[in-house]
């Protein structure tokens, strides 16, 4: 909430017994709403606050305070004698000279100027690779000068500096090599143009993937880079002082947050800090800070609350230092908790650590204040994440906690409560059978896609697709745009967490907006699975032990022990069931010994899938049914996990005032109709999903009519006593049973570049599937693509194995309903148009994220 900081004594959401919200400005205004527990949130109230930070972000000389790693000013040097610039693209430390390009010399030092490195004529290049720290900002620069003989154009290069991430599934073997293709093999970084006589300079940070950078100098046009297609002038181009930095961390926010060299205020350094996976709201600081912010105590006993962590940086400086952090409440009497970190020492001091004060308020105004210290020079930074002050109380809050519990992948017919048996007898969801009894249970509940992208976009917003937009992987919420379902729920007082699996759910996505905390690292994760050697640092297993450790279902049972005297929503995610991963004693119970094998290490069944399509083949019978079985041991899997989490909530009385949602945003295919994995048809072993729905003070109960995923977001809202946002197209759950008035319309799509464009609209006991003809590129991945238009009626053929679309008998019935399925998204496209008319919803995906996609077997989307 953007306000002046200078001017406001204090800004805090109180949540009232109706779970509505005040915002309180003045200590008497917090005074009148601090009679009921809430959760007092202190981030933005102001204050002040002292920092080296506060002398301003001007980045400086290069050389003040950069860490240099590469430089060349080529005196003393000769072409002959430069082995790491060529004219080519090679491995580090190789040279290779190409025939397409004039071989660049070192002119000699002269009584005004310095070695140079010069090109004779234009369209040339010459090429440095070097190796770099994946995930860590830099900076290049090198001057450059030219010699023309005539006046350039406006629009033409005389000069250009580039850089180019080289990732590990690169292939330049030195030999021969294709510039433009090799280059276009990596990912073109930032290049910039330059006049003659000026500094050319790129900032830039490499990924996850990154092993080495290509600098590469050039010369007019050589030809082969891709996006230039100017003519070169003639004369000659100079280059002198290449030169690489390492960007300290410190002094990337800096120049990030406070561009021009701008005064430094608090409000420009609260923002959304990583560590590890788990992000946080929080304020960024460095050693020396120390913010104070004027509260007034409730009544009774009180508790503050604030996570501490230094923000990772790839630097053999890195959490050297020990850094103490304090809480402390200045008055009579004053209270004070510390907490030192040493992140070098300490594997669990790399992660975020709470710092927590308690005492007894009565009502008094005091001054909280935050500080970091350091003993010796540091430059760490570190982050105090979203301080919370909270009233103690046995009393338990008028408007119920809320938990939506979402199993990525999960069919609804794997499910014992929804029919399922398997031959051998083993149970396969003991648990959520157990506890669909206690509750309301969708039979006919249907997953507005196929894939978990904008499934959860829909889940979140309670809009279809069309309308919220989102369908691609690049692509993503907005906050004001979309009515996002944290939001809704931190506006109206509560406190949000979301524990999820990441990838598709990622931070670049927007689903992370509206949450206090939120986590990318699976909570169901087992220990037994090999993807914690990777994520969320590779190769660090113990480090990533630990970070799952703090975003376990374990660490999501401690959040809401913290927050059980207050209105909270949580949101969990897994992928446990997508994996195909279960532990080996579950695999050893539902698939028998060497079942792994078959998937080999990457458990990636979208190889075996596409595989089986490039040879127009199916899958193997038996192979099928042994994927089916590791399929219902993540199941099992997860449900022993559930099972125990319902137990917690039991246990701690949390059932008598929570509404629990379980469901999934998409199935499985097993070969029903040729294929496996998911995302590209929208048959019923797709979009049949569960729909598992427990709110206090209601009786149980089975519920046969048909759902849509975008009633979800207004029956948690309803639920909760919260109204549903006008924009939303869902209609709430609860009025819906209460008033036995059900859609009769269904709706599901998929419609993504990447994947297929195939739309399908439920009707009574009709089901329509529409296949565009002018998306046939799309199914290229599919060994048989489906036809235009598919009819089927469920009751009579559940598994659609008859297509009527082109029976005479049911030719009215399929043209009433094609007129329909035209007209229904016609009026989500218009929807959409009004929803985001002004808003690029257009996202670059971070490295974190496209790797966490990989390891899931999205590669090829």
């Amino acid at each position: 909430m953007p306000m002046g900081w200078r001017n406001i004594l204090l800004v805090a959401f109180a949540a009232t017994a109706t779970g509505a919200v005040v915002l309180c400005t003045k200590p008497e205004d917090l005074a009148a709403a601090k009679s009921s527990p809430g959760v007092v949130r202190l981030l933005d109230a102001g204050g002040e606050w002292t920092s080296p930070w506060l002398a301003g972000g001007d980045i400086g000389p290069l050389e003040q305070g950069l860490e240099p790693v590469f430089r060349e000013s080529f005196e003393g040097r000769s072409h002959a004698l430069l082995p790491h610039l060529a004219a080519g693209l090679g491995t580090e430390g190789e040279s290779q000279q190409s025939s397409a390009a004039p071989a660049p010399t070192i002119s000699p030092p002269t009584e005004s100027t310095s070695a140079r490195l010069t090109f004779p004529e234009p369209a040339g290049a010459a090429v440095h690779v070097l190796s770099v720290t994946p995930e860590t900002p830099y900076v290049v620069s090198a001057e450059v000068f030219t010699a023309l003989d005539q006046e350039p154009p406006e629009a033409a290069m005389v000069g250009r500096l580039a850089v180019v991430e080289l990732r590990r599934h690169a292939t330049l073997d030195g030999s021969g090599v294709d510039h433009r293709e090799a280059i276009e093999a990596a990912l073109p970084v930032a290049h910039h143009l330059a006049p003659s006589g000026s500094d050319a300079r790129i900032d830039f940070e490499t990924t996850v993937h990154t092993h080495a950078v290509a600098l590469v100098l050039m010369a007019g046009n050589p030809g082969w880079w891709n996006d230039v297609h100017d003519s070169s002038p003639s004369g000659t181009v100079q280059f002198d002082q290449l030169e690489v930095f390492r960007i300290p961390l410190q002094r990337s926010l800096v120049q990030e947050l406070l561009p021009g060299g701008t005064e430094a205020k608090p409000g420009d350094f609260i923002t959304r800090g990583k560590v590890h996976g788990d992000q946080r709201r929080c304020l960024l600081a460095v050693p020396g800070t120390r913010w104070e912010v004027p509260v007034v105590l409730p009544e009774g006993d009180f508790r503050i609350d604030v996570d501490c962590a230094v923000l990772p940086e790839n630097s053999p400086s890195f959490g050297e230092t020990p850094l103490e952090f304090s809480l402390e409440i200045a008055g009579t009497p004053s209270q004070r908790v510390t907490r030192t970190l040493h992140p070098q020492a300490n594997l669990d001091d790399r992660l975020w650590n709470p710092l927590t004060l308690r005492g007894t308020g009565n009502g008094r105004e005091v001054q909280v204040a935050l500080e970091v210290r350091a003993d010796s020079p540091c430059n760490d930074v570190v982050a105090f994440a979203e301080p919370r002050l909270m009233q103690v109380s046995d009393t338990r809050p008028s408007a119920p906690h809320v938990i939506l519990i979402s199993l990525d992948t999960l069919r609804a017919d794997h499910l014992g409560c929804y029919g399922y048996q398997r031959e051998d007898g083993h149970a396969v969801s003991p648990g959520l059978d157990r506890f669909a009894e206690q509750s309301w249970v969708f039979e006919s509940a249907r997953a507005a896609a196929p894939y978990t992208l904008p499934s959860h976009a829909t889940m979140m917003t309670g809009l279809y697709p069309q309308e919220h937009g989102v369908t691609e992987r690049d692509r993503h919420l907005v906050a004001g745009v979309h009515p996002l379902l944290a939001e809704q729920f931190a506006a109206a007082g509560y406190s949000t967490a979301g524990f999820t699996a990441g990838g598709f759910l990622s931070y670049e996505y927007g689903f992370d907006q509206g949450f206090d905390r939120y986590s990318i690292l699976d909570p169901l994760l087992l220990e037994t699975d090999r993807f914690r050697e990777v994520f969320p640092v590779r190769g660090e297993r113990a480090l990533n032990d630990r970070a799952f450790a703090r975003s376990s279902l374990d660490a999501a049972k401690d959040w809401l022990l913290q927050h059980r005297n207050s209105p909270a929503f949580l949101f969990l995610h897994s992928y446990l069931i997508h994996s195909y991963h279960p532990s080996p004693k579950s695999a050893e119970r539902f698939a028998g010994s060497g079942a792994h094998a078959l998937l080999q290490a990457e458990r990636n069944v979208e190889r075996i899938d596409l595989d089986c399509a490039q040879r127009g083949v199916a899958p193997d019978a038996k192979l099928v049914r042994q994927l089916e079985d590791l399929y219902d041991a993540t199941i099992y899997d997860a449900d022993l996990q559930l099972e125990a989490f319902f137990e917690f909530l039991d246990r701690e009385g949390f059932l008598d005032n929570t509404v629990v949602c379980v469901t999934s945003d998409h199935g499985e295919e097993f070969a029903e109709h040729g294929g496996l994995v998911h995302g590209r048809t929208l048959y019923e072993e797709m979009q049949h999903v569960p729909l598992i729905l427990r709110v206090p003070g209601t009786q149980p109960r089975r519920i046969s009519p048909g759902v849509d995923q975008i009633d979800l977001a207004p029956t948690l809202l309803s639920a909760a006593g919260l109204p549903t946002p006008p924009v939303m197209s869902g209609e709430s759950l609860l009025n819906r049973v209460r008033n036995d008035q059900f859609s009769s319309t269904l709706w599901c799509e998929v419609n993504s570049v990447h994947l297929a464009e195939s739309y399908a609209l439920y009707r009574g006991p009709w089901k329509l599937i529409h296949t565009p003809v002018q998306s046939e590129a799309r199914w290229n991945q599919l060994a048989h693509r489906p036809p235009e238009w598919q009819l089927f009626q469920l009751p009579s053929d559940p598994h659609e194995q008859r297509n009527l679309a082109a029976i005479p008998s049911d030719s009215e019935t399929a043209e009433q309903l094609r007129g329909e399925l035209r007209r229904f998204l016609q009026r989500l496209e218009s929807n959409h148009r009004r929803l985001a008319a002004e808003e690029d919803l257009s996202k670059a995906v971070s490295s974190e994220t496209e790797e966490l996609l990989r390891e899931l077997g999205y590669a090829a989307e």
